[in-house]
């Protein structure tokens, strides 16, 4: 059976269907694709820098302390701790809409390649009881990925999904979302560096 030219074109370049480039900045490039049953679109961030794979892990899996570089974050609470995964609780200020809260439970996952993962996902059965002056995010998902390349360097990338919950329309929420994704991956490379 012939092999479609799109799909073995893909194969050879190593792309990922769907993503279309939506950003660039600082040599930092954003693309977006479509998430079923979703309006809002997956971003990912890629990147290649001059720093070892483990200080950017380290950057991407933070500490339990609050950090005020952390775009828009109001307060932090640990509810568990080991020395791969963390349980906290947030609250976040949020542009155009109202505060937000949400459990994520972050992981760190080295492997033998050399290479790193940082793995968040909402955990909404371990957040908090509601409250009335802040909406519940439930579903949200990132994972950066640090993998070393041959001369030295190491190639970020960053991917994230996450349903605001809100009655805003896409196409207002995207361009704050993008934004968010550059703050993001400039903070993680920012800490990488002050570690060296």
């Amino acid at each position: 059976m012939a092999v479609p030219l799109t799909v073995l074109t893909l194969c050879l370049v190593g792309a990922e269907p769907g993503w279309k480039q939506v950003a660039e900045q600082e040599g930092i490039t954003v693309e977006a694709r479509e998430v079923k049953d979703s309006a809002f679109a997956e971003l990912k961030a890629t990147v290649t820098v001059p720093l070892s794979v483990d200080a950017l892990c380290a950057g991407a899996f933070g500490t339990s302390l609050l950090d005020r570089h952390e775009p828009s974050l109001q307060s932090r609470q640990v509810l568990s701790e080991s020395a791969n995964e963390r349980v906290t609780y947030d609250t976040i200020s949020a542009p155009v809409v109202s505060d937000r809260d949400y459990a994520v439970r972050t992981r760190r996952e080295k492997a033998g390649d050399g290479s790193c993962q940082v793995l968040i996902d909402a955990v909404p059965e371990l957040a908090p009881p509601a409250r009335a002056d802040l909406v519940r995010v439930e579903k949200l998902r990132c994972r950066w990925t640090f993998d070393p390349q041959a001369d030295g360097k190491t190639r970020l990338t960053y991917s994230v999904w996450t349903d605001p919950n809100t009655s805003l329309p896409a196409f207002l929420v995207e361009p704050s979302r993008q934004k968010l994704v550059f703050t993001w991956v400039k903070l993680v490379i920012a800490r990488a560096a002050a570690a060296k």
